[in-house]
């Protein structure tokens, strides 16, 4: 099992256009093979900070889900959305 955690920083005034197109990539990705469990949380007291909390059947399938149409639909519109770029952590669960 892979674990992935992100975190990116809307820009103050596309965090409502954010959440709508993750809620998007959401609806696409359960659908995904290998899709485990796809969360998206916002920092109670800064909204503009977004974390996901994903998990997936192997490394393989989170290759795949990088390649997918709709996470480079939405990877390709970070500088318009974004402050920062991703911070991604991949985890290999041991226990």
């Amino acid at each position: 099992m892979i674990i992935v955690t992100a975190t990116i920083t809307a820009k103050k005034d596309k965090v409502d256009e954010v959440l709508s197109r993750l809620k998007e990539v959401k609806a696409a990705t359960i659908k995904e093979e290998g899709y485990h469990e796809y969360r998206i949380h916002q920092l109670a007291e800064n909204p503009t900070q977004i974390l996901f909390y994903e998990r997936w059947e192997s490394l393989e399938h989170l290759e795949m889900h990088g390649k997918s149409e709709h996470f480079t639909k939405f990877a390709d519109l970070t500088d318009i959305l974004l402050d920062k770029t991703f911070d991604i952590k991949i985890y290999n669960e041991v226990l």
